[in-house]
């Protein structure tokens, strides 16, 4: 009957002329549907992260009903294929054999009566006749088929029972009442083994796939048949921190980077609260697992091998976990890092390790702790940072040098013009709320806030603490900063009485630091304290900055909507930054208000915390400075020229050689240094050299610090040391230091060595007692400088420094390391052009 129809419907279609275009159009759909299909093939077997995006994405019955109905075209594309090859093609009339069932009805299987439900009309007849048919009356015709039962071949039972049980509507196939009782039961099996369970498995192999998925309990392998685009720039997250999403808006915001995340919270919510920030296409290159990161086995189901960079970031402390442990859990998950790069990533090389540390003091012990052995420095570069510190590093760092080209919303603390030589200006930043944050934004500002008028005129840094229980958080914070306090101006403040510690100049020279401290004991909204505010304010020369670091956000809001109006209407007040963890539209929405003249401004917010580009591009600069260094020590105390290697190399080495010649640098030590100590402390020779041989001196992580925090002061030193003209000309790349800056690269060596005394204080590193200092004194007048350079470094690695100490003493006791100030001040211009289009 079928076969009928084909023929009728070829013959009208070659009358008509449509019969190759309607074929090609169904070739063509047909390939399509090919496509598709080796598409979902691919995803099913080769891509298991596709396969679960799709599976829990929306119109998946659609897709599914697609891929159903079209896999008939892709058999009919084989087909043509086929015939196409090939000289016995398939004929349309071999698919079924139907002559059977008509034979009973018209007494012959060599010819069909067709009855037709409309007249035959003319041209019909011609086809009918044309095409081997006879026309019995206007409403019927006779087709003679061709002797196909010749070729026939009787199948198998198997064969008819699959055929059965495979489609029930073969059923009126079977003739005899016992045929017809068996095929009726095999059919009766296939509807309830093969469409009910494999239908019911399907459905329930997806939702089970889905619920998995949502879970984050699917792990995946990769490998170079199994989800190879993830093997690219991959990023591995380990904690649901609400720093989350910002980091990963920056690692794939304009690239074609994929990130792995392992949490311990919810992972259903977690996905929901991070893609609210993703577009779809972030979406697809974001996968989300389900573990805890004190779990070796958890650990060890990320693609390790490989991972280009890992985050340890910890999980949010309203979740799963107490603050209070945050750090501990972290530094617990880096051991196990370091077993999985030891299993997984033999002969790959060093992964990238960026270790997020909640509590400052930890942070603070990390930072000059050397890496525990050999191995963990050969498998991960261990980099960790603080989120306070973070956040006080992008409000404080201003990275532009004008106020009219200015992108970002934060100030500098000393105004777009700097603070010259001969100023009698003064940075005055005021914290209200001891908390975490506003520790961050105290201590951040100290390492920056370093001014060239403090050698000139003993102008000094003021950083301010305003908290209802300052006293207690005073003695904790100077616990922590004994080192620095022992150097230090302070005061304590109460709305009684008040009280303070000057330093007194000693052996180690008249100044050490500029920076003072004051603590005030009360609550911001108290009207004593309220005119403290307006005395600061008023001040002409203080650059005032107000940062509210209350944890609760409603009440940093108030505390900053109700200070005084003249605070607000004040030339000296910069800004008042108001910590917002949670979000800035509150703050965005009120600063409109014309009373706070736009300078309300939020910051802290969880989404916005690391800045991966400003940090690679800190991290690229430091090894400028390690070369500075490198190149200074050989040029300066070992007498020798180093060779260049790059263009970089030999720009480095013509500053560090002009710096030498223009600043006149001799060093003390009139002879090199000799093989054998002179001081040997009732020591036996060979064991002394034994103990030089094993002596440890300042760790790899301290010098990188020192190196990061002289980078970030870059802005800060051309904004004090430039003129206006000059600012233009470094803004265009074409401004150096040469030899008619001399005064300002003495004048700046020393505004860098007041910074770095600073830096080293509050990394805990300790002066050397007066003894100690007369001991160097005698190794300098006797000439032993083995010596002298054997216990310096020894002492380092003990965490005490020769060098704190004044300026206009370290020229007597170890002259030698201020030529390191000076080529860092000149290659500062340098610098900038680097930092200028990286961040």
């Amino acid at each position: 009957m079928s076969g009928v129809f084909v023929n009728y419907c070829r013959a009208l279609g070659n009358e008509v002329g449509h019969f190759d275009l309607f074929n090609l159009l169904l070739f063509v759909v047909g390939v399509a549907a090919c496509f598709y299909w080796g598409y979902a093939l691919k995803i099913l077997f080769f891509d298991k992260i596709r396969l679960d995006m799709h599976l829990n994405k929306k119109f998946l019955f659609l897709k599914c009903f697609l891929l159903i109905m079209s896999f008939p075209l892709v058999v009919n594309v084989g087909i043509t294929l086929s015939n196409a090859l090939q000289d016995k093609k398939l004929d349309e009339r071999e698919l079924i054999s139907d002559e059977t069932l008509y034979a009973d009805y018209y007494g012959s299987a060599d010819s069909i009566v067709v009855n037709t439900k409309s007249r035959i009309s003319d041209v019909d007849s011609f086809l009918i006749v044309a095409n081997g048919g006879v026309v019995c009356d206007s409403n019927s015709f006779i087709v003679y088929s061709e002797p196909f039962e010749n070729k026939k071949e009787n199948p198998s039972i198997l064969w008819s029972m699959y055929i059965h049980y495979m489609d029930p509507g073969n059923q009126p196939m079977a003739h005899s009442a016992r045929g017809r009782f068996v095929a009726g039961l095999i059919a009766a099996l296939g509807i309830v083994l093969l469409n009910g369970v494999l239908v019911s498995v399907l459905v329930g192999w997806i939702d089970k796939r889905k619920e998995r998925w949502l879970k984050g309990e699917i792990i995946y392998k990769l490998g170079y048949w199994r989800n190879h685009e993830f093997r690219k720039n991959l990023y591995l997250i380990i904690g649901g921190n609400d720093v989350v999403p910002g980091i990963v808006k920056h690692i794939l915001n304009g690239t074609k980077n994929r990130v792995f995340i392992m949490t311990a919270r919810d992972v259903e919510s977690f996905r929901r609260q991070l893609f609210s920030d993703l577009n779809n296409d972030e979406q697809d290159r974001v996968v989300i697992l389900y573990g805890d990161r004190t779990s070796r086995e958890d650990v060890e189901k990320l693609p390790w091998r490989y991972a280009s960079e890992l985050y340890v970031l910890g999980e949010d402390f309203d979740t799963n976990e107490d603050d209070s442990c945050h750090d501990t859990f972290n530094i617990a998950c880096i051991k196990l890092v370091v077993g999985a790069c030891s299993r997984f990533r033999a002969g790959v090389g060093k992964l990238t390790c960026r270790v997020m540390f909640e509590n400052q003091t930890t942070f603070s012990v990390i930072q000059i702790a050397e890496t525990d052995s050999k191995i963990v420095k050969d498998l991960i570069a261990f980099k960790p940072f603080n989120y306070y510190e973070m956040w006080a590093q992008k409000v404080l760092v201003n990275r532009e040098m004008d106020e009219n080209s200015a992108v970002g919303v934060y100030k500098p603390l000393e105004g777009y013009k700097g603070i010259k030589k001969d100023s009698d200006d003064f940075v005055h930043l005021i914290v209200v709320g001891m908390s975490r944050m506003g520790v961050g934004m105290a201590i951040e500002a100290a390492h920056l806030c370093h001014f060239p008028n403090f050698p000139t005129k003993g102008v000094k840094t003021r950083i301010t603490f305003i908290d209802r229980n300052a006293e207690q958080e005073m003695n904790f914070f100077m616990g922590r900063f004994k080192e620095l306090f022992a150097l230090s101006d302070w005061r304590f403040i109460t709305k009684d009485s008040s009280s303070e510690c000057r330093y007194k100049s000693g052996y180690l020279g008249d100044k050490v630091t500029d920076v003072e401290w004051e603590f005030i004991a009360g609550g911001v909204e108290m009207p004593w304290i309220q005119s403290y505010l307006l005395r600061s304010v008023e001040n002409p020369n203080a650059k005032v900055s107000i940062a509210v670091c209350l944890p609760e956000s409603n009440k940093a809001i108030a505390a900053a909507i109700y200070l005084p109006d003249e605070v607000y209407a004040s030339k000296q007040l910069q800004q008042v930054l108001v910590y917002q963890r949670y979000g800035d539209a509150t703050i965005q929405s009120i600063n409109e208000h014309v009373r706070y003249n736009s300078k309300l401004i939020a910051f802290g917010m969880a989404d916005s915390c690391y800045d991966v580009k400003f940090m690679n591009a800190i991290e690229n600069v430091t090894l400028f400075s390690d070369k500075m260094y490198e190149f200074t020590n050989t040029i300066c105390e070992r007498n020798i020229v180093p060779k260049a290697k790059t263009q970089t190399d030999v720009i480095l080495l013509n500053m560090v050689n002009d710096v030498k010649s223009i600043t006149h640098y001799k060093s003390i030590w009139k002879q090199s240094p000799v093989v054998e100590l002179k001081d040997l402390d009732n020591i036996a020779d060979k064991q002394v050299q034994e103990n030089k041989k094993r002596v440890v001196g300042k760790s790899q992580s301290a010098a990188m610090w020192s190196n990061i925090y002289n980078a970030l002061t870059i802005w800060c030193k051309l904004r004090s040391v430039c003129s206006d003209e000059e600012l233009t000309q470094l803004q265009c790349g074409d401004f150096n230091f040469t030899k008619e800056h001399l005064e300002q690269i003495e004048l700046m060596a020393q505004v860098e060595h007041y910074r770095w005394n600073m830096e080293q204080l509050i990394l805990r590193v300790k002066p050397l007692n007066e003894e100690q200092q007369g001991k160097f004194k005698g190794y300098i007048e006797k000439g032993w400088k083995a010596d002298f350079d054997y216990f310096k470094k020894k002492l380092k690695g003990e965490g005490q420094h020769l060098d704190i100490c004044s300026y206009d003493y370290l020229n007597y006791v170890d002259p030698d390391p201020m030529i390191y100030d000076k080529c860092f001040v000149a290659i500062a211009p340098l610098l900038y052009k680097e930092l200028k289009d990286k961040c």
